[in-house]
């Protein structure tokens, strides 16, 4: 599996070096992106408005946005045009296929051009859903949090094999954290959760300008949120550096909180809850680990966190260990990719 699992995402480099036009895969993703943007809320016809852009940059046949429920143990489709039976497989069934798991570990774009023998003949996806329904290629995404955690996934599917790479083809690799902010945002108010669905969240409206707090769009700010004038902090420092929508991590308070950004007017709609630690980091070694990607020495993260030198050097010791990689940069890198912020 890890040679198979290297080839991968060899090939995976390959296209990105290979391909032509950058200008048209950053203007194409940019038209995604946009699609995102005009909702700052993750409902069916933000999901429907975006994978209609991206079936039309990608030109493919067919395309899915589905999200994952833990507690169900399967998808739920946020747009899609499949047909009834070919929902209810990607829905039901596609997590049960060895294909799926592949595509998990993989982390990045699978497409059905790139399958080795071996994966195709243990496929039930390829066996009861592509071969039967005449694809010739096509791809899957997985989508995760910016604390790792899968929420759902994107399919796409195409009658014609493509003879070779089109650059729009990198798109969906690019818009990896605008999917899962979009699948992963909580459900849209009157929207009944499903049973073991995360309800705990408090949404803020950020002004632009630093001298105004965030308000809560509706009812009092809950105590688990703390002083929210650092998360204004935080989200506009994100906002500054970041295309939204997207989401990010911020240690704050006693609580990692996962923030869903996106604009409304001249505004930054957070949408805060509570997040799970990434790689098993506790509360503090985020801390440490997000003022270290900042660029702060060990003296100035002790002087911000009210801690020793010492300390701090220990802390970062146990965070390059836990994240197996041997110095800051790497763990930096780490940081970066989880979209983790420091607070206030």
């Amino acid at each position: 599996m890890t040679s198979i699992d290297q080839k991968s995402r060899t090939a995976h480099a390959e296209r990105v070096q290979e391909a032509r036009g950058p200008e048209e895969v950053m203007a194409a993703a940019s038209r995604v992106r946009e699609a995102a943007r005009r909702d700052p809320y993750a409902s069916g016809t933000t999901a429907a408005s975006v994978l209609a852009v991206l079936s039309e940059v990608v030109e493919c046949d067919h395309a899915s946005l589905a999200r994952w429920h833990p507690a169900e143990r399967r998808h739920v489709s946020l747009a899609d045009d499949y047909s009834p039976s070919q929902r209810e497989y990607l829905n039901a069934r596609q997590h049960t296929d060895p294909l799926f798991t592949f595509t998990l570990g993989c982390r990045c774009p699978l497409w059905l051009r790139d399958l080795a023998p071996g994966l195709r003949a243990v496929s039930t996806t390829i066996r009861d859903v592509i071969e039967p329904s005449g694809f010739e290629d096509g791809m899957t995404q997985c989508l995760f949090s910016s604390d790792g955690r899968y929420v759902g996934v994107l399919n796409l599917s195409m009658k014609r094999r493509r003879l070779s790479l089109r650059s729009t083809d990198l798109v969906p690799a690019l818009l990896g954290d605008c999917l899962a902010a979009i699948v992963d945002a909580p459900l849209p108010d009157g929207v009944a959760p499903p049973p073991g669905w995360a309800t705990e969240t408090c949404t803020l409206a950020v002004p632009p300008s630093p001298h105004s707090a965030p308000a809560p769009t509706s009812g009092q700010v809950p105590a688990w949120l703390g002083n929210v004038v650092p998360l204004g902090r935080a989200v506009r420092r994100a906002a500054a550096r970041r295309i939204l929508p997207t989401t990010i991590l911020v240690p704050h308070s006693r609580h990692l909180l996962e923030l869903r950004l996106a604009h409304q007017g001249n505004m930054i709609i957070a949408t805060c809850r509570r997040g799970s630690h990434p790689a098993g980091l506790s509360l503090r070694e985020l801390q440490v680990l997000a003022e270290l990607s900042a660029g702060h020495t060990n003296h100035e993260i002790a002087a911000r966190l009210f801690v020793s030198s010492r300390t701090v050097a220990t802390h970062i010791e146990h965070i390059l260990a836990k994240l197996g990689v041997a110095n800051r940069a790497a763990a930096a890198s780490h940081a970066g990719a989880w979209g983790l912020e420091t607070s206030g």
